[in-house]
């Protein structure tokens, strides 16, 4: 009898079961519950399953697509299976897929497992993953995009591109519409001076045999922080101070003259040589214009009223000659009411307030008639100086002290000697080029007589102040002319007694005269 309801039982349970999954004819009822004490089904569930030691087993389907129906005829939308297929490719991996379309138009979304292992990526942080099967990304050929406040911010394409600020970036790393900062700001007080913060680094390119693409010259750029508020921006270029290693500024334009990419616009190497307009500086300041005329252009603001003043230096190819500007050839500002001078720093100025040594003036012309006007001075190719103006010196009495007259001059001038000589070209071709016969005086003579106008240069070589020895002819003139006075003032005297003699001579001859010829009467 026992054995019989128990049959009953298990009837039952199978009609109710199969009117679940529809495989009789509908049932109607508020809820079903199916357990094994027969608990009333809560009255929220249309289906209440109740058991502490069995589970609910999903018809296990292999699907063939995430858009294909088949194998189930005219799937529902929420229907729920069990997939069976493994083909990531396909979209498809074992487990729960439920129909998020329509029956004709069927879409297959997996459910997501949260546990450990876990399908799912949670938001709270994730535990035992797998960095060969778990990753946050797509696995067909679409983008993956970052939103926050529903607005896009970040994407990383299907080539593998990342933009931040753009939905298509153009290289691998494309920022746009914001700064980029590389380096957290420390707060106060924080290492120890002086330090670098971080780095970018450069690598890639081709290898050779002997090295790998970095060829041992590790590229970066830093900063590098000396003091407190005292900062600078470092680019490594090279692990040795070698011409070929170089930090370079040029252009792939091809409008550039000449033609073509180029990549001598700037280049600094590491061996400490600058080029600009050349790839291959030989000089620590190497400058190269491919063209007629090479011109280099300081300006500044004249007493910070706007007004660019400028000083120049160019070369013409065409002469090989080098010409200074004061003002700018080249449609800029001419010369102000100012002087081309040069001035030198010495070590130690002397204390506070001072500072330089005003050393060679040119003075402007300024307000002067218009055009090209005169060539003031002109150093000669053989050692010549030529003025077309008057070589003077300053000798305003205001800038002078401690005078004494010069006295006795014309002897000390009468033991110069004066000669023709040729310069020495042989034994100091570096100081002189000129092989004509020259006129003039030994320094060492000189230097015994007048101590005054003979110097050394910093070889030790005597040199005369030709130009002074115009004021020992002027003090020799007028000693000499002194003795000539003198000489004047004797002879004078002289002719006056003679004149006396010849008068008693005239008086002695007339009377003889008048003696005779009483006598010859």
């Amino acid at each position: 009898m026992k054995n019989k309801i128990m049959k009953t039982k298990g009837k039952m349970a199978a009609t109710m079961m199969a009117a679940l999954l529809g495989l009789t004819s509908p049932t109607l009822a508020q809820n079903l519950g199916i357990s094994a004490t027969g608990v009333v089904p809560d009255a929220s569930a249309g289906l209440d399953v109740n058991f502490t030691d069995r589970g609910v087993l999903i018809p296990r389907i292999a699907l063939t697509s995430t858009t294909s129906a088949g194998p189930i005829s005219n799937p529902a939308n929420s229907l729920l299976v069990y997939n069976t297929t493994n083909n990531p490719a396909a979209g498809l991996t074992p487990g729960y897929y439920y129909n998020a379309g329509t029956t004709n138009s069927p879409i297959w979304v997996r459910l997501l497992n949260g546990g450990s292992p876990s399908d799912a990526w949670l938001t709270v942080g994730n535990a035992g993953t797998n960095s060969g099967l778990n990753f946050i990304g797509t696995t067909d050929n679409r983008s993956l995009r970052f939103r926050t406040n529903n607005v896009h911010r970040m994407v990383i394409d299907s080539i593998g591109n990342a933009g931040i600020g753009t939905k298509s970036p153009t290289s691998r790393l494309h920022v746009a519409g914001g700064d980029a900062r590389i380096g957290e700001i420390n707060p106060l007080n924080t290492g120890t001076f002086p330090g670098y913060g971080r780095y970018l680094y450069f690598s890639g390119g081709p290898a050779g045999s002997s090295y790998d693409s970095d060829n041992s010259d590790v590229l970066w750029i830093a900063r590098y922080n000396v003091a407190s508020d005292q900062t600078e921006l470092r680019v490594n270029i090279g692990d040795n101070c070698v011409a070929n290693d170089a930090f370079v500024v040029g252009t792939i334009g091809s409008a550039c003259s000449p033609s073509g990419p180029r990549w001598d616009i700037l280049r600094v190497q590491a061996n400490g040589n600058v080029g600009i307009g050349t790839t291959a500086p030989a000089q620590k300041l190497d400058v190269y214009n491919n063209s007629d005329q090479a011109f280099i252009r300081v300006r500044a603001n004249l007493a910070n009223n706007g007004t660019q003043g400028y000083v120049g230096l160019m070369m013409s190819g065409s002469d090989q000659g080098w010409t200074i500007y004061q003002g700018d050839p080249d449609g800029g500002f001419g010369v102000g009411p100012r002087n081309f001078e040069i001035w030198e720093y010495p070590a130690n100025p002397g204390g506070a307030g001072q500072c330089c040594r005003r050393r060679f003036v040119i003075e402007n012309t300024f307000g002067l008639s218009t055009g090209s006007g005169p060539t003031n001075l002109i150093l000669q190719n053989n050692g010549n100086v030529c003025s077309y103006g008057s070589f003077v010196s300053c000798s305003d009495v205001r800038l002078k002290k401690d005078f004494a007259k010069l006295d006795n001059i014309l002897n000390k001038i009468l033991m110069i000697n004066t000669y023709y000589f040729h310069w020495n070209t042989s034994q100091f071709t570096e100081k002189f080029n000129d092989t004509t016969r020259q006129i003039g005086i030994k320094a060492q003579e000189i230097k015994d007589l007048f101590p005054e106008l003979v110097s050394q240069d910093n070889e030790g070589f005597y040199q005369v102040a030709y130009d002074k020895l115009s004021v020992l002819a002027i003090q020799s003139i007028k000693e000499q002319q002194q003795i000539i006075q003198e000489q004047q003032k004797i002879i004078q005297k002289q002719q006056e007694e003679i004149n006396a003699l010849n008068e008693k001579l005239d008086i002695l001859i007339n009377t003889l005269s008048a003696e005779k010829k009483v006598g010859n009467k």
